[in-house]
């Protein structure tokens, strides 16, 4: 079975925590696909940002990372706190 939920980023944003929504309906998930929309709000000169999506259980999560394009030494962060209301998280989860 399939489901998809959207639900908004958090207020605030907690780091390891992020954006998570249950699936109930299910027993366990066993595939995961998460999208960001109104991304716009996050759109910053010479910066990059994904999702990374996870899964225990019926529980999935949504991290938010974030890559400086300029200088040296850039490694992809997690985001560190912040309004992430205006976001919208869609989560497709498989499960049984």
């Amino acid at each position: 079975m399939i489901k998809m939920k959207i639900v908004a980023g958090p207020n605030p944003y907690v780091g390891g925590t992020g954006a998570q929504v249950t699936f109930g309906e299910f027993e366990r998930i066993t595939k995961l696909i998460v999208m960001c929309s109104n991304t716009d709000s996050l759109a910053v000169n010479d910066t990059a940002y994904a999702v990374h999506a996870s899964f225990t259980g019926v529980t999935a999560t949504a991290l938010v990372f974030s890559l400086v394009t300029t200088g040296a030494g850039n490694i992809w962060t997690e985001l560190a706190g912040g309004n992430m209301a205006a976001l919208r998280f869609t989560f497709i989860a498989e499960g049984e």
